[in-house]
């Protein structure tokens, strides 16, 4: 259960960072953005193919950039 609401919170990331004003995604140019766009594809349509490794390694290595990254943005979007 842990593992598929992991995968649950993966595609509602992946599904916001399509909202992201293209101006702030260029502050962050060391985010692979595209690729997390596609990951919220992979894990709606292809989730048979997700291995656990792939998810652990997002978790431990590619969230928290990705965490740094928003707050951020988040000071530059903020008026």
């Amino acid at each position: 259960m842990v593992f598929l609401g992991i995968q649950r919170a993966i595609e509602i990331i992946s599904e916001a960072s399509r909202h992201i004003p293209a101006e702030l995604l260029d502050t962050e140019r060391n985010i692979p953005w595209s690729s997390i766009r596609g990951m919220g594809n992979v894990l709606r349509h292809e989730y048979h193919r997700i291995a656990s490794d792939v998810i652990w390694d997002a978790i431990q290595h590619d969230l928290p950039q990705l965490k740094s990254a928003i707050e951020r943005m988040m000071t530059i979007a903020r008026p």
